[in-house]
């Protein structure tokens, strides 16, 4: 396996000496004058670009690993993607298997409890048989070779009819919602009932 270059103290020394300059004119600096404004804009051009030497540092470490992760990735995959699908298949013939048992059991019941009703049997009876035919709580099955298999029951819900869903559980959209607010605002539109849109200057710095 290729051995992963580390970072070291030596990587961000420099890089946190600026970051320290500029911190110290950041923390004395009071925006009263042009002048003022000029230094606050000489600090943030020191921090984007010292973002930028991180940057290019971090991707000299981080890249191998990136380049090592997405080939590992794509070696294993092939072989994980037959695993699930061999598990999803036999997964669902031993749960077919399971819900037609069960579907015999309950039909067998069915007709325990008619010929209890027409009579044709004596409620003791109908209570014996219905033991030695009732799906009992069992303990997961082994195999030889050591695994286990247990069931419990799960819960599948699909929605059919959307148009029929109550408006409760319809999650708004945020971002859309303050985006087209912000759209109609610019462009002197039908503001958005329930959204109040703000002009504020945001500072962008290119270093």
């Amino acid at each position: 396996m290729a051995t992963i270059e580390q970072p070291t103290a030596k990587s961000i020394t420099v890089i946190k000496g600026q970051i320290t300059k500029a911190g110290n004119i950041g923390t004395t600096l009071e925006i009263k004058t042009d002048d003022d404004v000029q230094v606050g804009v000489e600090a943030l051009t020191i921090i984007k670009k010292n973002a930028k030497l991180i940057k290019i540092e971090k991707d000299k470490f981080l890249d191998p690993i990136k380049a090592l992760q997405k080939q590992t990735t794509a070696f294993f995959a092939p072989v994980e993607l037959q695993l699930k699908t061999f598990e999803v298949e036999i997964k669902g013939k031993l749960s077919v298997y399971e819900m037609d048992k069960q579907k015999r059991i309950d039909e067998e019941e069915r007709l325990l409890a008619e010929r209890m009703k027409a009579e044709e049997m004596k409620p003791s009876d109908v209570v014996a048989e219905m033991a030695t035919i009732t799906e009992q709580p069992t303990a997961p099955i082994r195999t030889k070779k050591g695994g286990t298999v247990s069931y419990r029951i799960v819960y599948v819900a699909t929605i059919t009819e959307r148009n029929l869903v109550p408006n409760e559980y319809y999650v708004m959209d945020e971002a859309r919602v303050k985006r087209e607010a912000i759209e109609a605002h610019k462009n002197d539109g039908r503001p958005i009932a329930g959204v109040v849109v703000e002009e504020r200057k945001d500072v962008t710095v290119r270093a």
